[in-house]
């Protein structure tokens, strides 16, 4: 194994040659997360605002040397562990993915029957005073239905989680 550094140069560029599909998702990451960390200066929150850039501003790879076709892993990296981060959530919804996948690998080895089910429940859209409440509704509706007799029977386990998109142009936000 050799370790390879990647340093982020100041106009959040890789150095390296060559940007692959995730070189170029991470790029359009970062961008997001110098707006954020814009944001936190302009409403004053200035510890924020100075560990938002530095997140992701230095990556340690494994990479084979044996077989170049074997995928390099990320062995080290900074992160800011700012919760709304889009670097660290991009991060974190990578490691739920592994995770889920691992369990449903699992879950197929011990039960070869299993089935899966992708369900995706949706609200109207909703301002911004009314997204807390919204949320609110969303989270007990579904401990309601996964309390049902009838989907208790059936229901092996689950992952819940709740997504909000923001509609920039009318201003409201749509929980999923």
């Amino acid at each position: 194994m050799k370790i390879i550094a990647n340093q982020i140069s100041p106009n959040n560029r890789l150095l390296k040659v060559g940007a692959s599909h995730n070189d170029r998702t991470f790029h359009m990451v970062k961008q997001q997360n110098q707006i954020l960390a814009a944001a936190f200066t302009d409403i004053g929150w200035h510890k924020y605002a100075e560990r938002c850039p530095l997140c992701l501003s230095w990556l340690e790879f494994l990479e084979c040397i044996a077989n170049p076709y074997h995928p390099r892993k990320l062995s080290s990296a900074h992160f800011c562990k700012i919760r709304i981060c889009p670097c660290c959530q991009k991060r974190r919804s990578f490691k739920a993915g592994e995770t889920m996948l691992a369990v449903a690998k699992e879950a197929l080895e011990r039960q070869p029957t299993l089935k899966f089910l992708f369900l995706t429940l949706t609200v109207p859209n909703v301002g911004l005073e009314e997204l807390s409440e919204t949320l609110t509704h969303i989270t007990k509706s579904w401990n309601k239905l996964i309390q049902r007799r009838r989907v208790k029977r059936i229901i092996k386990g689950y992952h819940r989680a709740i997504e909000i998109t923001h509609n920039a142009e009318r201003g409201d936000y749509h929980p999923h």
